[in-house]
This record gives C-alpha cells, structure tokens and sequence, in this order.
C-alpha cells in the first residue's frame, strides 16, 4: 500500500433492468453459480411482464447452457410460467427424457454439457439431437459426429435420423455454402443407411478429403463475403460522416435528408447483408439494425422508378401543378385518372392522397382497394401522407423517393423512424436515444422542407403543413422544442390565413366540412360550401349539412343534458332544505323536552343551555349534557341523510 495508491470504488456496478440485459450479463458471468442467479432473475422478470420468448430462453440456458449443478425439480416449477401449454409440454418431455442419462450433473461447462448432449443423441435421445442443432451450434458438432460414424457407430443403424430432422429444419435456401454441404453429406448417408447398404458407402478417408476440399472451396467464399461487409461498412461510416457534418446547419435540410436517405440505405445493406450470410459473419455486439423488415434476397437498392411514357408524365405534372396552384383540384384528379388508367402507380398515389381531402376525388374506392390498385402499378407507397394506412411496400423504392425530397416518402419515413423509436423506448433498448436522433433529425427536415414550399407558393405545401402543427402538438419529438412550441399556434394560424389569400378552393371545403374549426359560424360555414361547389368539389354542400345536423344534435344533446342538470341541481336543493327543516324541528323536539325536565326537577324550565347562561348548572355538567345532545342530533342527521340518499345522488346511476 503505497500513499499515492488509488482507492478502489465502493460505487456498486448499475444493475441491468431490462431482461436484454440479464440475458447479456449471465452470458458474460464466468462464475456458473452467479450466472444461474442471473438466468433466475431473467425468468422472474420475464414472467412478470408476460414477455414468453426471454421466458423460454432463461429456461432453455439453464437446463442445457454451462452453469452449475442443475436443479430439475425447480426447474419444471419455472416451467409452469409457460403460458403456451405445447411449448411447456415440450420442454417437460426433454426434461423427462434426459433427466435419466444423467442431465442434472451433466457438469458446469458448455464443453461438457455439449459432451452430454452428443452422447445422448448418439445413443437414440430426439431431445438431445434437437438441442444440440438448436443450441451449440453445427459446426463441432458435425465433426465430431463424423468421427462417430468412422468407428462405425452409425453403420446399419438409423439414430442418425434424429439429428438429421434437426439439422434439416435450420437449413433453408439461403444458406451458407458450408450449411449447404453439411446438409448434401448427412443426406447422404442417411439415404444409404436407411435405404441402402451401409457397407456401399465410399471409404471414410475419401470422405474426409472430399469434405476438406470443399470447405477449402468454401473458404474462398466465405473471404470474399467479409471483404464484401468490410466495403458496406465503410461507406456507411462515410455516409454517417456526411449526416453529422450537416446536421444542425439551417437551409440545407435538403442536403441533409439526401446524406440521411443515403446512411440509412448503407446501414440496412449492411443489416442485411449481415442476416443473409449469419453462418459465417462474426459481428461485435448487437447485430445490425434494420429499419425495414427485408424479405429473403431483397436489395435495400431493388427499387428503380418506371420509365414514364410521356403521356402519363405529361397529366401527372400537369396534375401536380393544380394541385400546387389549388384552383382546378377536379381538373387534377381527371388527370391522375387519365394517367391511372395508363398504368401510372404515381397517379393512383396522388389520387389517393387527395382523396383523403376531397372524398369524391376517390371515386367510394376503400383501403384495401386503394392499396391493391396502387401496389400491382408498382408504386412504393401505397396511401397518401395524411391518413398513412399502410407504411409502404418497398422500403427501397421509399428511401429513394425520400431522397428526392417526395413529401409523402419523407413523411412515411418520419412516421416509420418515430414507430422505431417509440418502440424502442417502450421496451427500454439501449439504442433507443439513437432511434430518437434519427426520427427527429428527419422531422425536422421535413417541417423545413414543407416551409419552404409553402413559401414558394405551393398550397398542397401549405395544407400538409397544416397536417404537421396539427399532428406534432404532443408528438415527443418536436413538441419538446421550446421554440417550435412557442411559435406553431401562430404559425398555424398564418398559414390558414394565406390558404384563403391564395383562394385555394380545398381550404373552402375543409371549411365546409368543419367551420367551427376554423373560427367561423353556420352563414361562414355556407358560403365556404358554395365556393367550395362553384370551384368544382362536389360533396362539399352535402359535408356542410351533415356538420349542421351533427351540430343541431350536439345543441340538442347540451340542451337535454343542462336541462337535467338544472332539474337534478332544483332536486337536491329541495332534498336539503328538507332535512334542515326537519333537523329544526328535532331541535324544537329536544328543547321542549330540556325544559320540562327543567320543570321536572325544580328548575325554570329552560333549556340546558339558558340554564348555564343562568347559573343553574356548573360547567363540566353543561359539557357533559352538550356533548349528548350533539351526539343525538349527529344521530338523527345520519337516519336523514340515508333517507335522502337517492335525491342528493347526482342522477350517474339512475
């Protein structure tokens, strides 16, 4: 001990809350009597959030991981936290048909427990077979069978079988090459023991060499995908460089949601990548993240935008313009139907999005009709950005729409980013601060990006700007800025104001459809709808009468609800006056009755009271008579009140 010697901290390690992290700390506890504590508290934890999947794990590491001595009496106690009766039955028939070979001392360690298992497949155990193909990995496992089979422990006997149903159901067609051969040997001679001679099977030595070829063959590959995740990563650490350089730099939002798109895509390629060839890939931590869930195959890149005939581009621009202009809105939506009925998924699309202002604009089509119609035309996104129903078809064609700064795209993205995130933060991932970053970097490019449209005079710019004040008042995200809080109610209520001076014809049907949400009464509401018909939105007056019947319910409703109340208000207060009036005369009651005791007894016949103010009775016996009489009249209050009970209710239960 040395005077400058450091003191060591008394500050105890934090403790992992989420059942994650127990997961990843028992996997690091190199102490098996710690680890097994560490497996308990994930069962527990997990049983008491009902989370079946860390349940099942917790209880599969215990009885088949390396740890300490096992106890399988507990064991099938925790099992009954099973909810899914197949999956507890199934784990009990394992424990049953182990436990006799020797499972509860099977040892401490993965080595011995594997040991274990090997020897117990062997010798015909299915539950034995199964855990080793789902738990301990193929790759020993193989090998080490393969020495079994060259005594001749397999020969002539079908206890192969049993590993080789568990084998083949982890083999599928986007396996690795070494899988593959895994899979083609044991095929093999399974075939030739079970339908075949044994003794026809070629020398175990040539198979062996055979076998040494190919993974030499294998080798190659396998080096050529890592060099090809080494060159994924480094454009995704170059494209990550570019975002942070422009995040937070006003009037390149623009930049920055192209930079972003790019990462995003670099970083799903990478996920991806990752998942497809997971046999052979080591990868430090937690794997990688996907945004998207990829089918089988799928490039994050796949998508490319159709070729346009030029008679579709021509009515889809020239749809758009309206739409921007917001004078001839039925003369776009004509156009989007021209450009439909050629074959353009864009135009189902914008034909869509309108459609979710202007209800004729869709022509009574429904959800399921919009998104079939608009995926067989080949368009990405299959609903418009207001009412998003489905978030998108291909994450690949989204992520370069959103790129190009498509409004719809960028907001599919911000909605599909803010769902990552609020589901990360629900169940407490540690990566979830980085799921906020990412979904409010792209909100706020995309407030910025509809702004600056609406300012250069776009009105579809302008109402989904509308739609974003609206949708982010408690949103988490934006809403925690103090300075976008501060100013959205005035920003919103300039941009209604400039929707109007820009005689925007849609404006005038949402006012129609709610003038009260607008500021504006019945007369206002009318001239909207008649504007709104004058421009060509048909439904508009038919929107205005159903806000008026809906408003001539609710005046009726408050009318018959203030009326009961009023006439339930009248009731308790009759209610009340009665029981005072009948306390009052209780109280005359106990008064004459005071005075003729009074009398009675030689007094002046006066009340118990008068007869102190007179001197006639000493304190402690006036405190003591005082005391009675409230204690009679609490009495008689309480029998009052529980005869009154139903007129001083408030009516909720009648």
């Amino acid at each position: 001990m040395g005077f400058f010697s450091k003191k060591k901290s008394e500050e105890k390690p934090e403790q992992p809350v989420t059942l994650y992290d127990l997961h990843q700390a028992a996997k690091k506890e190199a102490d098996p009597a710690k680890s097994g504590a560490l497996y308990l508290k994930l069962i527990e934890k997990a049983a008491a959030e009902d989370d079946q999947t860390w349940l099942r794990v917790g209880l599969c590491e215990l009885a088949f991981g390396g740890g300490a001595q096992r106890d399988l009496a507990r064991l099938r106690l925790l099992a009954e936290k099973l909810t899914d009766e197949d999956e507890r039955d199934e784990f009990l028939r394992d424990l049953d048909e182990l436990e006799p070979r020797g499972l509860e001392a099977a040892g401490e360690s993965k080595e011995r427990m594997r040991a274990f298992l090997l020897g117990a497949a062997l010798d015909g155990s299915n539950a034995a077979a199964w855990q080793i193909a789902n738990c301990l990995g193929a790759a020993h496992t193989d090998q080490e069978l393969l020495n079994a089979v060259s005594l001749g422990g397999l020969r002539g006997d079908e206890r192969c079988a049993f590993f080789m149903q568990a084998r083949a159901a982890q083999i599928g067609g986007d396996a690795s090459p070494e899988a593959q051969r895994q899979y083609e040997f044991w095929d093999e001679l399974y075939d030739a023991i079970a339908y075949g001679d044994p003794e026809d099977l070629p020398p175990f030595e040539e198979r062996m060499a055979a076998w040494q070829q190919a993974c030499g063959q294998d080798k190659a590959v396998i080096e050529a995908k890592r060099a090809g995740l080494r060159e994924l990563q480094k454009k995704m650490a170059e494209a990550d460089a570019r975002v942070r350089a422009l995040e937070g730099q006003p009037g390149r939002e623009e930049e920055l949601l192209v930079a972003f798109c790019q990462w995003l895509a670099c970083r799903d390629r990478v996920g991806l990548y990752f998942k497809t060839w997971i046999h052979f890939l080591e990868w430090p931590g937690k794997r990688p993240f996907l945004l998207f869930n990829y089918r089988p195959g799928q490039d994050p890149d796949s998508w490319h935008e159709p070729e346009c005939d030029p008679e579709i581009l021509k009515r889809v621009v020239l749809g758009q313009a309206l739409e921007h202009d917001g004078h001839d809105y039925p003369k776009a939506a004509q156009l989007y139907r021209e450009a439909a009925r050629l074959g353009s998924g864009e135009a189902l699309y914008r034909l869509c999005a309108l459609s979710q202002y202007w209800e004729a604009a869709g022509e009574g089509r429904s959800d399921e009709e919009w998104t079939e119609e608009i995926r067989a035309a080949g368009w990405p996104i299959v609903s418009g950005w207001r009412y998003p129903r489905l978030h998108c078809d291909d994450p690949s064609g989204l992520l370069q729409l959103a790129g190009q700064a498509e409004p719809g795209a960028v907001h599919h993205l911000a909605r599909e980013l803010k769902a990552k995130w609020q589901g990360a933060a629900k169940r407490g991932d540690p990566d979830a601060d980085e799921r906020r970053r990412e979904a409010l970097l792209v909100a706020r490019a995309e407030l910025a990006l509809t702004r600056k449209k609406a300012q250069e005079g776009d009105c579809e710019a302008c109402l989904h700007l509308l739609e974003l004040y609206r949708s982010t008042r408690d949103d988490g995200l934006l809403s925690e800025d103090r300075e976008f809080r501060k100013t959205r109610d005035k920003e919103l209520s300039h941009w209604v104001g400039q929707l109007f001076v820009r005689r925007c014809s849609l404006v005038y049907y949402m006012v129609a459809q709610f003038p009260d949400l607008f500021g504006t009464d019945e007369e206002g509401g009318l001239k909207a709808a008649q504007a709104a018909e004058a421009a060509g939105l048909t439904g508009a007056m038919d929107a205005y009468e159903r806000w008026c019947r809906d408003q001539r319910i609710l005046r009726e409703s408050t009318r018959q609800k203030r009326e009961l109340q009023r006439q339930e208000a009248r009731r308790r207060t009759a209610a009340r006056d009665a029981l005072e009036a009948e306390m009052d005369a209780y109280r005359d009651q106990l008064d004459w009755a005071e005075r003729g005791i009074s009398a009675a007894l030689g007094g002046s016949a006066v009340t118990r009271q008068e007869a102190f103010f007179m001197g006639e009775s000493s304190t402690s016996q006036y405190a003591r008579e005082a005391f009675i009489r409230d204690e009679l009249e609490a009495k008689h209050r309480k029998e009052l009140e529980n005869e009154y009970a139903g007129d001083f209710s408030d009516g909720e239960e009648d």
